[in-house]
Formats: structure tokens, C-alpha cells, sequence
């Protein structure tokens, strides 16, 4: 039996056999997606769950991992069909190991273990036997063992009444939750994050890790002015982004900050500060993106946070579009849109 743990020191996860082995190049390369990659752990986990399922496989036909051969990849694909799975996740417990393979052999891991033949190399031999790169294509080579997948049909826009219906929903199931200290300000908490996602587009991790000290200043004024925010924390890649948010979403932080947010830090932390805006109710008191991500698709309508960015994202668009018909019917110039 294989398992994934989390690794004390890293945070990120490993794999280990029944006996508590560590399975060493697996865990490099896992490591390695981290620190080189620029991938979040989560990322990580759920590559490292699918890695687990390979080397199950292995397992169950007592192969080794640098011992798998070309047919053992078919056997794996026929067996993720004949349990049901759909062609998408086939191909992704494909290229996970296959991935792994070209990762280990690269750092010299594994000797010819993953490759193809071609005109120029007529004699060479390697245990999985993959194609060669398309042509001005940045992947290392293709995947041979892939099933054809079909084009998903976009997902219609969330509509203005189906993002009130699902405040008022979330809303309802905040106030029925039993063992609640203080219902006010966690609904008060829960409807200033749906603000930040469905105005500001963040992303559930940039929600959770946003943080208090990055808030711009309260200013009187025009409150559907638009200000500028770096978020940069739980961003993709890590890499920092400017979003546009109203002055009024800036002032309603501000007063959740100073009022609810204090009776959710004292209520449930005991006084202890995490210096994000969205506290949870158990130290050290970040909430995870999953508790955002059960909170949003909790509520029983289909809608997810990714929904959500891309309401935000929409009405931007729309924003800006108005603005710039504006502009040009002033000036004449239509092609400035």
C-alpha cells in the first residue's frame, strides 16, 4: 500500500509505503514542483494523489517503479476506463507519471527509461516509448497513451438574481449553524468576502491570505471611485497583481475590520491577531481555502468561487467597455474601443 503524508518540514506532501518507507524519487520530484515549479501545495497534493494511484498500480502487479515498460501504461489507461473514469482524468494519471519519469531521468535518476525513436536514433530503446514534441510546441515530448476528449461547452454567466440568491442562501445557513458564538459577524465576514470575490475577482486563496496591512487607506469621496490594490498573497504563481476595487468596498473593510472582525478575534482566537482580514473561528486563525470553497458551493446552486471571479471579470469588462463608447462618441473615434 502506498499512502500521501505531509512532510513536517515542508508542509508539502510524500509518499510512503504500508512500513512507513519514504519512496525517494517520487518525493524529490514532488519537492521539486514546489521549489522549481513555482506550484502551491495544494497543486502539489493533488499531483502527488495522482502519482500514488500509479505507483498502487505498480504495487498491485509487482513491478517496480523503474522497472514499468510501454504495455504497463496501456494496462493503467484500460484500467481507469473499466472503472469509470473519464477520458480527462485518464489522461491526466497518464501524464503525471509520465512526467515524473522525464523529471527523473533528466536529473539522472533513471537511466533510459522514457523516450522515442526516430530516424536519427534507429537503434535507441527505452522502457515507455513516447512521442516526439510537436513542432514549435514547448512540451518535452507527447503523451501516446491520451483518449480523445471533448471540447466542454462554456458555462453560462452568473446573472446578477443568481448572486443575490446566493448571499441570501449562505446567509440563511450562517445564522442556522449550530455552536455559533456570534452569527452577526460571521454573516457580516461571509458577505464582505462574496463582495471582494464578485467585485475585485480575487481568487480563493488571495481571499484567505489577504491581508490587513494591505487595505489602502479609508478616504471620504466618490465611494464608486476606483482604487488601486496589489494583492500580493495567494496569488498564481506567486506573482503580484493589481486589482481595481470601489472606495465603497474599501470603506466597508474598514468598518468590518474595526468592528465584527475584533469580535470574531476576541470570540474565537482569544485575542490573537492572524493579520488576515478574513479571520476563522480556529487558530491560528486563517481560514483554508477550502472552508471558502464549501461556504460558496455549500449553498447548493451550482456556483463555485471560479464563478464567481469570472461574474467580477464580466462586469469589468462591461465597465470598461461603457467607459470607452463614452470616450468615443465624445471624440469621434470609434476605433479607440
Amino acid at each position: 500500500m502506498i499512502d500521501v503524508v505531509t512532510a513536517e518540514s515542508t508542509k508539502l506532501p510524500v509518499l510512503v509505503t504500508a512500513d512507513g518507507a519514504l519512496l525517494y524519487e517520487p518525493t524529490r520530484w514532488l519537492l521539486s514542483l514546489n521549489q522549481e515549479g513555482s506550484k502551491k501545495p495544494k497543486q502539489v497534493r493533488q499531483i502527488a494523489y495522482t502519482l500514488k494511484s500509479w505507483c498502487t498500480f505498480l504495487l498491485g502487479q509487482g513491478i517496480g517503479l523503474e522497472e514499468a515498460v510501454t504495455g504497463d501504461f496501456y494496462k493503467y489507461r484500460d484500467k481507469l476506463r473499466s472503472e469509470g473514469n473519464q477520458n480527462d482524468s485518464v489522461n491526466q494519471h497518464t501524464q503525471v507519471p509520465l512526467d515524473f519519469y522525464w523529471w527523473a531521468q533528466d536529473k539522472g535518476l533513471y537511466r533510459r527509461m522514457v523516450g522515442w525513436r526516430d530516424f536519427e536514433r534507429p537503434t535507441e530503446d527505452f522502457q515507455i516509448q513516447v512521442n516526439r514534441p510537436a513542432k514549435k510546441s514547448r512540451k518535452e515530448f507527447q503523451n501516446p497513451f491520451r483518449l480523445k476528449t471533448h471540447n466542454k461547452p462554456l458555462s453560462p454567466m452568473l446573472e446578477a438574481d443568481q448572486v443575490k440568491r446566493l448571499r441570501i442562501e449562505i446567509s440563511r445557513r450562517t445564522r442556522r449553524a449550530k455552536g455559533v458564538k456570534d452569527v452577526e459577524a460571521l454573516d457580516a465576514r461571509n458577505q464582505l468576502m462574496l463582495n471582494w470575490m464578485t467585485e475585485a475577482a480575487l481568487r480563493e486563496e488571495e481571499v484567505a491570505q489577504l491581508p490587513v496591512s494591505g487595505i489602502p487607506v479609508r478616504k471620504s469621496g466618490n465611494p464608486a471611485k476606483l482604487v488601486p490594490l496589489v494583492i500580493d498573497k495567494g496569488t498564481k504563481f506567486g506573482k503580484p497583481r493589481t486589482v481595481k476595487v470601489r472606495e465603497q468596498l474599501i470603506a466597508d473593510t474598514h468598518d468590518f475590520i474595526e468592528m465584527e472582525r475584533e469580535d470574531l478575534i476576541d470570540g474565537y482566537l482569544s485575542g490573537k491577531d492572524p493579520g488576515v482580514v478574513f479571520v476563522g473561528t480556529e487558530e491560528p486563525g486563517q481560514m483554508s481555502t477550502d472552508n471558502i470553497y464549501k461556504m460558496v458551493t455549500g449553498a447548493a446552486m451550482d456556483i463555485t468561487p471560479h464563478d464567481l471571479r469570472g461574474y467580477s471579470l464580466y462586469n469589468y469588462a462591461i465597465a470598461l467597455y461603457s467607459i470607452e463608447r463614452l470616450l468615443a462618441k465624445e471624440s469621434g473615434d470609434k476605433r479607440r474601443i
